[in-house]
Formats: structure tokens, C-alpha cells, sequence
């Protein structure tokens, strides 16, 4: 991602509350019915263990992760969001299972084989194609083999973006749009897809739709 794109989120992520009724649209507590759903599978092989939330936002993966017997840590490039963060894991009584910090999902400073579980909801669409091989590289190092990733991104569906190339600039913030085809192509080089599901919306105003995927490192 450019480096001026920390501008769009951290102007986003000082609206607090207000960030939806702003038309930027993403929740600021609780997670989807696909991370509920996904952590159900992962539980059968996975009863506790690590996890990595890139771009963690206001940490509502972490704190989910943690309640659930996870130790959890989330990395996001905005300061603003770590902020946040931190002060909602501490209203939710698990600052002690979650470590937050300001970094990239392109230089992750994390060991070797150290998470059981990764998740991003919704950076990779955020990041130009010339870096995607980078951002690939980080997460295989850093995750276990075996080791599960869930995925979040734009989908083409999006009803307002039908028609349109699948990529756009959005003042410094990059959007990607995705197909299940680009998902397998990118992706299942490294990993076993277990299960890719779309969310649609009918609301052409900024809403947009996703494709959720869940996957096991080979």
C-alpha cells in the first residue's frame, strides 16, 4: 500500500464512532457471521494457539480470538487504529491475551512458523498487484505449517463497480476487486482452499460486496 494511503485510514479511524454514519462503512465492534463460521472449522484441529490479524483495525479479530482461547496479535500501519484498539481490548478485559502494533503487512516483524492462524479482513484489497508477491512471502513465513488463513476481499459483484475496471483509487487509498477464479490463482499455489463463500449486497450506495475464504498453508 502507498505510504500516503495511511492518511485515508487514519482520517478514517478519528471519526470513531461516527465512521459509518460517514459512509466508510465498516463495523467498529463485534465480528461476521463468516469469522464465527470459519472459527468453528478451525476449533476441530485447533483448540488454542496464535493468531495474526493483519490490518486488526479497532482489534475486534483480536478480542474475538481472545475471548475464544487464543493469544492474538494485531498489526495495523494506522496508529490511529491501535489506539483504538487497545483502549476496546481493554473494556473487553483481554489486554492480556493481545498484542497490538503499528507496523506493515509487508515487513511483518514477527519469528518464523509463530502464528496457527492468520487473518485478514479486508488488506489485501488494499494493496497494489506488484506487492501482492511480497505480502504472500511475509504471511508463509510467519504462519505455521498447516496453518490457517482466513481471507476477506472486495468482490467484482460489487453492484456499483459492475462494469467498471477492477481496481480504482479512492483519493490515496488503493481498492482491488476480486473474482473466486483470482482468489484460487493467487492463492492456491500455497494454500488448500477449504471453503470460499460471496457476500452480496443490492445496496449500490458504497456498500460493497466480499468474498470470504478460509484456507490451510500446504
Amino acid at each position: 500500500m502507498k505510504e500516503t494511503g495511511k492518511q485515508f485510514f487514519e482520517q478514517a479511524y478519528k471519526l470513531g464512532d461516527k465512521r459509518i454514519e460517514a459512509g466508510l462503512g465498516w463495523p467498529i465492534k463485534g465480528v461476521s457471521e463468516e469469522i464465527k463460521k470459519f472459527f468453528k472449522i478451525i476449533k476441530k484441529d485447533i483448540k488454542t494457539g496464535t493468531v495474526l490479524d493483519l490490518g486488526c483495525g479497532d482489534g475486534r479479530i483480536c478480542i474475538f480470538f481472545a475471548k475464544n482461547g487464543f493469544k492474538a496479535h494485531g498489526i495495523d500501519f494506522a496508529k490511529g487504529a491501535i489506539e483504538r484498539a487497545k483502549k476496546f481490548a481493554e473494556e473487553a478485559k483481554v489486554p492480556d491475551k493481545i498484542d497490538f502494533k503499528v507496523g506493515n503487512a509487508l515487513a511483518l516483524p514477527y519469528p518464523n512458523k509463530f502464528f496457527d492462524v492468520a487473518v485478514d479482513w479486508s488488506v489485501f484489497d488494499h494493496i497494489e498487484p506488484k506487492n501482492w508477491n511480497l505480502y504472500i512471502k511475509n504471511l508463509l513465513r510467519v504462519l505455521k505449517p498447516n496453518g490457517f488463513y482466513i481471507l476477506s476481499v472486495f468482490s467484482i459483484n460489487t453492484t456499483w463497480m459492475i462494469g467498471r475496471k477492477n481496481w480504482y483509487y479512492s483519493g490515496d487509498a488503493y481498492f482491488h476487486f476480486f473474482n473466486e477464479k483470482n482468489i484460487k490463482d493467487i492463492f492456491g499455489k500455497y494454500f488448500e482452499i477449504i471453503k470460499i463463500q460471496e457476500r452480496l449486497h443490492t445496496n449500490p450506495q458504497l456498500t460493497f460486496a466480499f468474498y470470504h475464504a478460509l484456507m490451510r498453508k500446504k
